[in-house]
């Protein structure tokens, strides 16, 4: 993202994949994105609880949609 000259502000949309996703797991997410993103200014965003992801170590995935001005 920095490459291209973007930051968190540029994003404008998140989906997040969580692997046995519950509602603590929830929480924690949250608590780490607050510390990322400015909470008054959050990207719309798309949570998917999901099986499995591409290997079986993953236990979550993040896409990110950045706008550049």
């Amino acid at each position: 993202m920095s490459a291209a000259g973007a930051t968190t502000a540029n994003l404008v949309k998140l989906n997040y994949f969580v692997v046995g996703l519950d509602h603590d797991k929830v929480l924690a997410l949250r608590d780490v994105r607050d510390k990322f993103l400015d909470r008054d200014h959050l990207p719309a965003s798309t949570l998917i609880g999901a099986v499995a992801l591409a290997r079986d170590e993953y236990m979550i995935k993040i896409e990110g949609v950045a706008v550049l001005p």
